[in-house]
This record gives C-alpha cells, sequence and structure tokens, in this order.
C-alpha cells in the first residue's frame, strides 16, 4: 500500500475510531477494503521538452487496500462520506508505468433503507456512491525511447506546483448485515485516474491515464446505537384501610 495512502487511512481510522466505539451514532459505517483490479491499462505520456512520447500499456496495476467512512440519518436513504485508498503498478522490461497512486475521496450516495431478505434483521442492503477523487502519484514511467521519474507528493491536483490529478468516483453494491454490529460489504467501482506531474528534472513532465476499476470485498463496522434505559414503572399507591 502506497505510504500517502496508508498514512490517510491510518488518520481516518484513528479520527474515527472513537466515534465509533463511544458515541456511536445511528447509521454509522466504517469499512476496511480491498479491490481486485480487473482494469489495469494505461495510457502514458512522457515528454522531455525536447521530445514526446506516448504508449499505451497494462500497467499491471496491483490490488488496492483503502478505508471508507460513512455516515447517514436514520430512516432516510441518503448517504455520504469518505474513502481513503492506494494501489500501485509493476515495472516490466519494455514500456512501463512505475508508480504508487494514492487518493482521497468525498462521496455520496443512496442506500436500502429497509434490508431485503432479512432474518432476525440480517439482510442485504444495496447502495450506490458517487464521489470526486483527489489523486497523487509518485514513480517513474518508460516509452520505447523515453524515460522519466515524476512526483506529485501532497499535489492531491490543489497544488500548481504538484499538479496529481482528480478522479471521478462510482461504486454500486451490497452489504450483507452479518451480525448484528459487523458487515460484509461487495461492490465494483469505475476509477480511472487521470495524472499530470512534474518530472524530477525540468522540464520533464509525465501523464497517465489509468483505469483502477474493479471489485472490492470489505469488512464494515456498523455500531448500533445503544437503547435507551427503560424507565421503571412508578408503584402505585396502596389503598388506605378502610376505617
Amino acid at each position: 500500500m502506497p505510504r500517502t495512502a496508508f498514512i490517510a487511512a491510518s488518520l481516518a481510522l484513528l479520527a474515527c475510531a472513537p466515534v465509533a466505539a463511544v458515541a456511536a451514532p445511528p447509521g454509522l459505517h466504517l469499512e476496511l477494503y480491498r479491490v481486485s483490479v480487473t482494469g489495469g491499462d494505461a495510457d502514458v505520456t512522457v515528454d522531455t521538452g525536447a521530445a514526446r512520447e506516448s504508449v499505451r500499456i497494462d500497467s499491471g496495476a496491483n490490488n488496492d487496500f483503502g478505508v471508507r467512512l460513512l455516515a447517514w440519518a436514520p430512516g432516510m436513504p441518503l448517504t455520504g462520506g469518505i474513502d481513503a485508498g492506494g494501489l500501485s503498478t509493476r515495472e516490466s522490461g519494455g514500456p512501463m508505468l512505475d508508480a504508487d497512486v494514492s487518493w482521497f475521496a468525498f462521496v455520496g450516495g443512496l442506500r436500502a433503507v429497509q434490508p431485503w431478505f432479512a432474518r432476525n434483521g440480517h439482510g442485504l442492503s444495496p447502495y450506490a456512491l458517487l464521489g470526486l477523487s483527489m489523486v497523487n502519484a509518485n514513480g517513474s514511467a518508460r516509452t520505447p525511447s523515453l524515460t522519466a521519474h515524476f512526483d506529485s507528493e501532497a499535489g492531491f491536483g490543489l497544488s500548481p506546483s504538484k499538479p496529481g490529478g482528480v478522479a471521478p468516483y462510482l461504486a454500486a453494491g451490497v452489504v450483507w448485515n452479518a451480525f448484528d454490529q459487523v458487515a460484509v460489504t461487495l461492490d465494483y467501482r469505475v476509477q480511472r485516474f487521470d495524472v499530470d506531474a512534474d518530472g524530477f528534472l525540468s522540464p520533464e513532465r509525465v501523464s497517465f491515464d489509468l483505469d483502477a476499476s474493479g471489485v472490492g470485498i470489505g469488512i464494515a463496522l456498523r455500531p448500533s446505537p445503544k437503547p435507551a434505559p427503560s424507565a421503571s414503572p412508578s408503584p402505585s399507591p396502596s389503598p388506605s384501610p378502610a376505617p
């Protein structure tokens, strides 16, 4: 897992775990997931200033990991939250993209209010999410005749000097409420990262369009609200004895 994604995921867990463990409001979903990348194709361009060359390759993108936090109001179908994760591509003998890619996404969408096929409160809850990912990447790229190293570290598409990139986030799947406070998720994610990064040597630039779509599976903590203590009935007054 790329370093930046690991740091982002760790911070998200540290920030949210006390809420999940103590406050536990209704509609909280804290998930650790892994995505098996089924895409992996990448259009890579290397520009050294004196020459420019593009190539389409199989990036060999590895499975990615991340953390997702969602919340919603009780009885409402709308949900929203954050997602942080990352993946790596592999180096090969020919044209290649050897990169660590991380993202941080703001997401929102719809969920089923009532579980399907529910038995004893456990059932399937479909959901769909849409959002925007801020992406950064670092590594190297090689076309048939050009090679460059690049770094958009800490850019996330927001820094003019380290441009990084942005990407749409789309996921649809189902949550299986296996236990009272633990669920299993299965979804398909459409993610395509369009990154434009500075090379280590000016005026080098590297850009790539990477298909990172895949099937995700995760385990989620879904704490139930603590029931309010029931008020004990007040004892009825005993009848006064007859004179």
